[in-house]
């Protein structure tokens, strides 16, 4: 279904079938949202809402609703969609609680909404400073909830806590200063009275942490560093005083592991990115995966994917845990599909090697042995006098847009890159707040392409795997109907059979899609939200090479979706409660 004709027709049928509430209060958070975030994905879970980014603790995205299903989803149509009037990449992952949607946008602006029809309760937009240096785009991921609060991140590297009912101004902390390249564009991760933040601007030669703040009060708990200093484990493995620029930005939402109380993040790349003649050495942390003790952020345990990476194969990216069984045998592990091409399943109470799949079908910086140490391609290495090509390039295998993992078929969706970059080394100096990469890197022209691999986590085998024409950037969601949900580049959100990745359902956006959409339900009725706006980093494909994404739109529109209803309909549309929220009222703005 095309949409460009849609939005020009109603564009004057704003308050048509919806009803608008500016300005009004939202309902706020349950008390026992913290007990309820806990028992996502248990025995009990309706599935109504989507409280935490991965919708539970575990970062599987897995919806338990089935009234959208296989046999009816070519009837799914458009419920009612949000234009925010707001450009670059649209990233968010919504949050639902009670029938209220949180949404976070480019330029740090936050949205409350009505779930179920569209219509806004309040709008805060945040004050950025206008001498930003961002390497990404002005992107936000989305946001947390906890103790009544709306919590986000902002581009100058803020952590803010709004009151979920109004909007207001709770609460606001420094985490890092801007003006040296540190910015936060994650969606944060709230456990118990604890905020979890990472921080991003890895390229500008920061030193990377993770965070935890109280809810309640902004006041700092502790602070895990990415890149150990003087006395502590890791720092051996930095040359000389490398570590303060040493990179390892965290800038993807954390897991958690309820029972042993234990937080897995992704890390990022080392600094400066592609020359690694000042840094010689491991470089921990950067491109491991990491367990912290939630309580106090100590180290648990830490695996590397890349030791002294100089390809920025960022491995900021979310773990998934789950319980499953290996050659017969019960593990609790961790699993991740990393962007150097490989899929990786670890013991998570230790860490411990289990194995390694390669889902890229092109790798050739290294290779991962049997026992999970990792063989380096040292004629991959960039140099000063001559280009060095790379698979995968830089974009990774992945981008940092999340899995989807279903626990019943143990079957974990991963959306995939296949592109090449060439790296070339060149002398520069740090300097604070400027790029800091120590080379240059173009993509492999015509290059590149994409796909979404199903890989069956306990078969150790690639289930399937449907190429597509461009680059894969969208996330992944799932839902126990066996539905696979993400979005292309080319302005197409689909829904996959989860059993074969045989396309069931498709819907062509303004622009292209690069966030992560979320299945929730309201009264009788099951809906997907999904976040469809161009722009940021990923708007470099264009340099590719690839056919038909020159000049995408960059507009954010939030599209919602839902099988008709009894009694719907708009004119000769046929939307079942149209409601186009152009979010022009009730704007707060920090003071």
């Amino acid at each position: 279904m095309k949409m460009h004709g849609v939005i020009e027709l109603l564009s004057g049928l704003i308050l048509l079938a919806g009803i608008s509430l500016h300005g009004a209060d939202s309902p706020g958070l349950p008390l026992d949202l913290a007990d309820r975030q806990q028992r996502v994905g248990m025995e009990g879970d309706d599935g109504s809402d989507w409280l935490l980014y991965g919708r539970n603790y575990n970062a599987w995205r897995f919806s338990p609703l089935t009234w959208i299903n296989k046999e009816n989803v070519g009837n799914l149509e458009l419920a009612w969609m949000m234009e925010t009037g707001l450009h670059d990449a649209f990233e968010c992952s919504p949050i639902i609680v009670d029938g209220v949607m949180y949404v976070s946008t480019p330029w740090n602006h936050v949205f409350a909404l009505d779930a179920a029809m569209g219509a806004q309760y309040w709008h805060f937009a945040y004050g950025l400073p206008p001498d930003l240096n961002l390497c990404c785009g002005a992107v936000n991921r989305g946001v947390a909830v906890g103790s009544d609060k709306v919590v986000f991140a902002t581009l100058d590297a803020h952590l803010m806590a709004l009151d979920a009912r109004t909007g207001e101004i709770a609460w606001k902390v420094q985490m890092a200063d801007y003006r040296q390249g540190y910015s936060a564009t994650l969606a944060p991760q709230v456990i118990g009275n604890k905020v979890i933040a990472g921080i991003s601007g890895g390229v500008f030669g920061i030193r990377g942490f993770i965070d935890a703040y109280d809810i309640d009060t902004g006041e700092r708990i502790w602070r895990f560093w990415t890149v150990p200093g003087p006395g502590e484990p890791g720092n051996e493995t930095w040359e000389g005083e490398s570590w303060r620029t040493g990179g390892g930005p965290a800038w993807m939402t954390c897991t958690y592991d309820v029972k042993t109380n234990t937080i897995f993040a992704g890390i990022g790349s080392p600094g400066p990115v592609v020359s690694g003649e000042t840094r010689h050495g491991a470089n921990l942390y950067t491109e491991c995966t990491v367990a912290l003790n939630a309580d106090n952020g100590r180290l648990k345990w830490y695996y590397q994917v890349i030791p002294h990476d100089v390809w920025g194969l960022d491995n900021a990216i979310e773990p998934v845990i789950d319980d499953i069984t290996i050659d017969g045998r019960n593990r609790r592990v961790v699993m991740f599909a990393s962007r150097n091409g490989y899929f990786y399943v670890l013991d998570r109470a230790d860490g411990a090697f289990i194995y390694a799949l390669p889902f890229s079908h092109r790798i050739d910086w290294g290779a991962v042995r049997p026992d999970g140490s990792v063989k380096m391609n040292s004629d991959k290495f960039p140099v000063r006098d001559r280009w060095t090509e790379v698979f995968p390039g830089g974009a990774g295998g992945r981008e940092w847009v999340p899995v989807a993992y279903d626990p019943r078929m143990k079957r974990m969706f991963v959306p995939c890159i296949e592109n090449g970059h060439r790296y070339k080394v060149i002398e520069q100096g740090y300097k604070p707040g400027l790029l800091y990469r120590g080379g240059v890197s173009e993509p492999i022209p015509n290059a590149a392409y994409g796909h979404i691999a199903a890989i069956d986590v306990e078969k150790k085998r690639i289930a399937w795997d449907v190429r597509t024409t461009y680059p894969m950037v969208c996330g992944v969601t799932c839902t126990a109907s066996g539905l696979v949900i993400t979005g292309t580049p080319d302005q197409k959100a689909v829904i996959l059979d989860g059993d074969n990745g045989k396309v069931l359902w498709s819907f062509e956006g303004v622009s292209g899609w690069h966030s992560a959409p979320v299945v929730y339900s309201v009264g009788n009725t099951e809906y997907i939200a999904f976040a469809n706006g161009w722009g940021g980093w990923v708007a470099g494909f264009d340099l590719m090479g690839t056919p038909g994404l020159e000049g995408l739109p960059t507009d954010n529109i939030l599209y919602v979706f839902s099988l008709p209803q009894k009694g719907g309909g708009v004119g000769p549309i046929g939307y079942n409660t149209l409601y186009i929220n152009k979010s022009a009222a009730h704007t707060l703005t920090e003071r």
